[in-house]
């Protein structure tokens, strides 16, 4: 399966009527494709349902569980960041119609209050809006229906702006102290690419795992300037996550 993210769509987006306006662009769509040992495989656009309310969908990352689709959907003003569930029924017997047809199970759209530490609960819209990028889920997937906890990759600094142009233009924290760091890379001849990589006071994205299937979200692992897909193996000895 494949999605459309905000910013490919706006590479085709009529500018007059659109601008560079995620919470304007035209939804993307979720895509399967099937009959791989053809000539042609084909691809198929798939009808995926939305919650009342919820008019965007610009999916970045996608994960499959047993029978359960997962995917990122930067939907802005049309719905806020979340994470959306689909049941991913087969349709064998559909020669014509599309392989695989989705039922939607409701969003993952914040991080519950921490009974334990005492954080308290906030949104993704308010952490991580536009940021949430790869999803990998850290259930059986030989088990249908098992679909209690996610991990989250962030790949920007900042939440981004409901309006703002593709992902957004987050201000990161500490602009002032990256703008010294960057200024004496420069001095020293370092690849603008690789200032972050060296100052690791710049590292300020995080992989998120979000228990009971959405439930209380922590950071692990260490930060990073930017994290992108991952995949998390239960079954080959001890669990790692890569």
């Amino acid at each position: 399966m494949m999605g459309e993210l905000d910013a490919a769509m706006h590479e085709f987006t009529n500018l007059k009527d659109h601008g560079a306006d995620a919470s304007t662009a035209p939804s993307g769509k979720i895509w399967a494709m099937d009959r791989l040992q053809a000539d042609k495989p084909r691809l198929t656009a798939l009808v995926a349902p939305l919650p009342e309310g919820v008019t965007k969908m610009h999916t970045h990352g996608l994960a499959l569980n047993a029978d359960v689709l997962y995917a990122a959907n930067h939907a802005f003003a049309g719905g806020g960041e979340r994470v959306e569930r689909w049941r991913v029924t087969r349709c064998s017997d559909n020669v014509d119609g599309p392989p695989v047809v989705l039922t939607h199970l409701g969003a993952i759209t914040a991080s519950a209050e921490d009974q334990e530490s005492g954080a308290p609960a906030w949104t993704f819209s308010e952490k991580l809006n536009g940021a949430i990028n790869g999803i990998t889920p850290d259930g059986d997937r030989n088990q249908p229906g098992d679909d209690g906890g996610i991990f989250l990759t962030q790949f920007l600094e900042g939440p981004a702006h409901m309006a703002g142009k593709g992902s957004g233009e987050a201000t990161p924290p500490e602009e002032a102290l990256a703008a010294k760091l960057r200024g004496a890379a420069d001095a020293l001849g370092v690849r603008p690419d690789m200032t972050s990589v060296l100052f690791r006071r710049l590292y300020k994205t995080r992989i998120w795992h979000c228990v009971g299937g959405g439930g209380v979200c922590h950071a692990v692992g260490p930060p990073s300037t930017k994290w992108n897909g991952m995949e998390y193996f239960p079954r080959s000895g001890e669990a790692s996550l890569r």
